[in-house]
């Protein structure tokens, strides 16, 4: 392909990218952006309320304390998760509280032996008008004494060396509809308590993620933004379309014909990169009986991948013939490909 040819065949395609650029520089300065900040809290608390015993005066204990598991009967959990945003928006929120009871392994918390899972407070949907806040409060009664009782069980069943515990998590999801935002504001987040099962004496931990934070969303505010300008776009980007489409059919077109052979190791180097590598030269023993031929490329591929080697390529005769190599110490299978 001649230099004159490519340039009269990119002058179009760089003429319109140039345009395209200068009309978004144009259209980016008719629009406007504005910032709105949200605010995510929680305020997770709980009570451990105690079989009868001769020791505690009182029916429940506060938390943050250290708890004798043979003492307790539940857990009173009070979730609470508040969002709060700097403009009104109309907000679309969802929630729901689910138990995750996780067996595992001893040595590793990720390593999970058993689980499961089961929805407390099935999903609840709330939608809320002009407003700036999303507050949701929910009250659980956590039954320790049977989560526990399932997994000292499968404990003693199998007799193996295993934790366990049993995740309490409140998941809200919201969608907040903002008039001067082309796209909804999306926030998830989960709040929860962490029971440990199968233990004398147990601590119980709050997990608020990242429930307590400030966060800012900047976005285009589109009433600004001239319409004309966008169907201005989509037309360059169809003409743009249409002038690649054609440099590259012209380029195909204008490709040196590739022979047989040629193409086969264009083909072989495009399915099986992963595993060919091109060389200048190969280090072969010089003993004949290490070389093994091999019937077919495939053949060598099976090769390859039962010895975790990689396939050497190196063209013998330019244009005319190519070894394929699998080296495995002394051994050597190779395939050869000659051209027609």
């Amino acid at each position: 392909m001649k230099k004159r040819e490519i340039y009269h065949k990119t002058l179009p395609i760089l003429i319109l990218v140039a345009l395209l650029i200068v009309i978004q520089v144009v259209s980016s300065l008719t629009r406007q952006t504005e910032d709105i900040t949200y605010k995510e809290t929680s305020n997770m608390g709980y009570k451990v309320y105690l079989n009868k015993n001769d020791y505690y005066d009182t029916e429940y204990l506060d938390k943050g304390m250290t708890y004798v598991a043979a003492l307790i009967n539940y857990v009173d959990v009070d979730f609470e998760y508040n969002f709060n945003i700097s403009e009104p928006i109309t907000a679309n929120y969802d929630y729901y509280i689910e138990s995750d009871l996780q067996i595992y392994d001893k040595s590793n918390v990720n390593n999970i032996v058993f689980e499961k899972k089961e929805k407390l407070v099935e999903d609840t949907a709330q939608v809320e008008q002009n407003t700036t806040s999303v507050n949701i409060s929910q009250d659980l009664k956590v039954d320790y004494k049977q989560y526990n009782a399932l997994a000292n069980s499968f404990k003693s069943t199998y007799n193996i060396p295993v934790d366990s515990r049993v995740l309490i998590n409140l998941y809200v999801n919201i969608n907040g509809i903002y008039e001067r935002f082309d796209y909804p504001i999306k926030n998830s987040n989960n709040v929860g308590i962490e029971i440990p099962l199968t233990t004398q004496m147990l601590n119980i931990n709050i997990q608020t993620n990242d429930v307590d934070k400030t966060q800012a969303i900047k976005a285009t505010d589109s009433r600004y933004l001239d319409f004309a300008i966008q169907y201005i776009n989509y037309l360059i980007i169809a003409l743009l379309l249409i002038y690649i489409i054609k440099f590259i059919l012209y380029f195909m077109q204008s490709r040196k014909y590739k022979t047989p052979y040629e193409q086969k190791i264009a083909k072989i180097m495009r399915d099986y990169d992963r595993v060919v590598v091109n060389v200048k030269h190969l280090e072969l023993s010089r003993r004949s009986t290490d070389m093994i031929d091999v019937r077919s490329f495939e053949n060598l591929i099976d090769v390859s991948d039962r010895l975790e080697k990689s396939i050497l390529m190196m063209e013998v005769e330019i244009g005319k013939r190519c070894w394929f190599v699998v080296k495995n110490g002394d051994e050597f299978y190779r395939y050869i490909l000659i051209g027609e």
